[in-house]
C-alpha cells in the first residue's frame, strides 16, 4: 500500500495536471519516476517542466537541478504548490504564475 505522503503528492500532481489541461495545455505526468519534472506541459509549442510540491518547499539542490535541466533541454522550469485555497504554478525565471500571469 502506498504511503500517505506519496498518495498526497500523486493526488496533487493529478490536480495540477487537470488545471493545466483545462487551461489548454497538453500534459504528460511522469508517474513515480522521481525525475526532475513531475509534469511536462506544452502550449503554443512551449514546453514547461513542472515540479509539484504540495507545501511549496524545494531545497537548493532540487531548485538548481530544475533550472539546469530546463536550460539543457530548452524547457521552462516551474514550481507548482498550494497557496491557501489556490494552486500556483510559478515560472522560475520570470516569477509569474503560469495559469494567471500574475507576478509573484
Amino acid at each position: 500500500m502506498a504511503n500517505q505522503r506519496y498518495v498526497k503528492g500523486r493526488n496533487f500532481e493529478n490536480y495540477v495536471a487537470d488545471k493545466l489541461r483545462k487551461a489548454g495545455y497538453y500534459v504528460i505526468r511522469s508517474a513515480g519516476s522521481k525525475g526532475v519534472f513531475d509534469l511536462i506541459a506544452i502550449k503554443n509549442g512551449v514546453p514547461y517542466g513542472i515540479q509539484c510540491k504540495y507545501d511549496g518547499y524545494i531545497n537548493a539542490h532540487e531548485l538548481n537541478k530544475l533550472i539546469e535541466t530546463g536550460r539543457k533541454y530548452f524547457i521552462c522550469p516551474a514550481l507548482a504548490y498550494k497557496d491557501g485555497n489556490r494552486v500556483r504554478i510559478v515560472l522560475l525565471h520570470s516569477r509569474k504564475d503560469l495559469l494567471t500571469g500574475d507576478s509573484l
